[in-house]
């Protein structure tokens, strides 16, 4: 195998040589399910009625530019630009997570769950354990 030649400048990274990494490690399977988990769950969400509002997207978001220290508008688009992520993905990508959560609260409301557990970490793991059960039978 001829050896490719490295250079010291930042190299030019595509998607096909990011799609070969994550199938040579492994990665890229359990990537593609975590995705269609997600996909299928936000559609199972808005079966039930369950929508996100703009107040919701804009406190997640927020909450999510915290985290990863955006702390401004430019610092934000500059996040986006380097990973290149448009805003309607990155919105999309929110909206969808919060749609996941709210099913995941919806099916521990019909369980009851709060009444079974006393422990907010015992009803985390319960709603996990749910969640787990709807997917696998949902998806058979």
């Amino acid at each position: 195998m001829p050896k490719s030649k490295k250079t010291a400048a930042k190299p030019e990274v595509t998607v096909d040589q990011v799609l070969d990494y994550l199938r040579c490690n492994g990665s890229l399977g359990p990537a593609v399910s975590d995705v269609a988990r997600r996909e299928f769950t936000a559609a199972a969400a808005a079966k039930k009625g369950i929508k996100v509002s703009d107040d919701e997207l804009q406190k997640a978001s927020n909450a999510w530019r915290t985290m990863n220290q955006l702390y401004s508008a430019s610092d934000t688009e500059k996040w986006l630009k380097n990973a290149g992520l448009s805003l309607e993905s990155y919105e999309s990508y929110l909206e969808t997570s919060l749609l996941v959560s709210k099913f995941k609260q919806s099916l521990a409301a019909e369980a009851k769950i709060e009444k079974i557990f006393n422990d907010p970490v015992c009803q985390d793991r319960a709603v996990d354990l749910l969640y787990a059960d709807w997917l696998a039978s949902a998806s058979r």
